[in-house]
């Protein structure tokens, strides 16, 4: 299912701006539940107004990762999920840096986003320790009315990304929403 136009017929005034935004991230949250391993939690954080922002965060828990046998939540136990190849990578310590925009501070641009940003974007980094010094990576894909919907992978540590389904949890929201 494509992306649809949220401020246009045939969904403009199907539901509100806030309803839809608060629902799609907790139906994130709910399908990213049913794989991460038991010692995690994930939640929503919706942030709106000129611009809004929503995060899917995971957590830890327990303070120890446990991916060995047994783990992983239901059906991710049998599955293995090669990540694509990150879009962007940088050779820097990103611990201290929460918005993904700081890049405009090491000149940096991300290739999925020149010459011009997209209004509308999914992106999901991560930061590692390597031998002698830390890498920034992300996975950045412009979200255009009309088009299907990434799958992100979401990094659990330096060697384990589960993945999340956009178009799934987008479908899921619109329809429970009754927007489509």
């Amino acid at each position: 299912m494509p992306l649809f136009d949220h401020f246009r017929p045939p969904i403009f005034n199907k539901g509100s701006w806030e309803g839809f935004h608060g629902g799609w991230p907790m139906t994130m949250v709910i399908d990213l539940c049913e794989s991460l391993p038991e010692q995690y939690a994930a939640e929503p954080r919706v942030h709106l107004g000129k611009n809004f922002e929503v995060d899917v965060c995971t957590f830890d828990v327990e303070g120890e990762m446990g991916f060995g046998s047994g783990s992983f939540g239901a059906g991710s136990a049998t599955e293995i999920w090669a990540p694509p190849e990150p879009m962007l990578t940088l050779e820097l310590d990103p611990t201290e840096i929460y918005e993904y925009e700081v890049l405009d501070v090491f000149c940096q641009t991300d290739p999925a986003f020149a010459p011009d940003p997209p209004a509308t974007y999914a992106v999901t980094c991560r930061s590692h320790s390597l031998t002698m010094h830390s890498r920034f990576e992300s996975w950045a894909y412009p979200m255009v009315v009309g088009q299907r919907l990434p799958v992100l992978p979401i990094w659990l540590d330096n060697d384990h990304a589960i993945s999340l389904n956009l178009e799934v949890s987008y479908q899921q929201t619109c329809s429970v929403l009754r927007m489509i």
